[in-house]
C-alpha cells in the first residue's frame, strides 16, 4: 500500500507542476515562532471548513494521498478543474483525495460567495471532489491555518 500511495504522490505532483507549472508558488516565512507552533503538528491536527460553513477534520484522510489545491473562478488556470475531476475520480478508489480551496488573493480571482464558488465549480467543471471554504493563501494575519502549516514545512505557497 505504501508503494502505491508513494506512486500516487509522485503522479498527482506531477500531473499539478504540469498544469500549473508552479506559476503562483511563492517563499513561505520559515520564522523560529511559525516552526515551533508547527514543530510536533502535522496536517491531520488541522480542521478546515467546506463551502457550507462546515467543519471537515483533516484527521478523517489520515493514511492517504491529499493533493491541496488554491482554485480561482477567473484565474488563467481555471481549466484545471478538468483536470483535476478526472484525477479525482481515476484515483479515489485508490487513496487520491483532493481538496480545493478557493482564494482570492492572487489579483481578485475568486470574488464569488460560497454560493456561486458551488454553482460555479458543480455546472461549469462538473466537480464531485471538495471545494472548501474561501481561505488567505498568502502569509500574515488571517492565512489559512493549513496553508501556514504547508508553507512553514515547505518553504513554498
Amino acid at each position: 500500500m505504501n508503494r502505491l500511495l508513494r506512486r500516487l504522490t509522485l503522479g498527482a505532483v506531477s500531473a499539478i507542476a504540469a498544469l500549473t507549472g508552479f506559476a503562483c508558488a511563492q517563499t513561505a516565512p520559515q520564522t523560529p515562532e511559525l516552526q515551533q507552533k508547527w514543530k510536533d503538528k502535522s496536517m491531520q491536527t488541522i480542521v478546515v471548513r467546506n463551502l457550507e460553513g462546515q467543519p471537515m477534520n483533516l484527521a478523517d484522510l489520515k493514511g492517504k494521498v491529499v493533493l491541496v489545491v488554491n482554485v480561482a473562478s477567473r484565474c488563467g488556470f481555471t481549466g484545471q478543474y478538468t483536470d483535476l475531476a478526472a484525477l479525482h475520480q481515476r484515483f479515489k478508489d485508490r487513496g487520491l483525495v483532493v481538496r480545493a480551496f478557493p482564494s482570492n488573493d492572487f489579483g481578485g480571482q475568486e470574488p464569488g460567495s460560497p454560493k456561486e464558488i458551488r454553482e460555479f465549480c458543480s455546472t461549469t467543471y462538473k466537480v464531485t471532489f471538495p471545494v472548501l471554504e474561501k481561505v488567505q493563501v498568502k502569509a500574515g494575519p488571517g492565512q489559512s491555518e493549513l496553508f501556514e502549516f504547508l508553507g512553514t514545512r515547505t518553504g513554498k505557497l
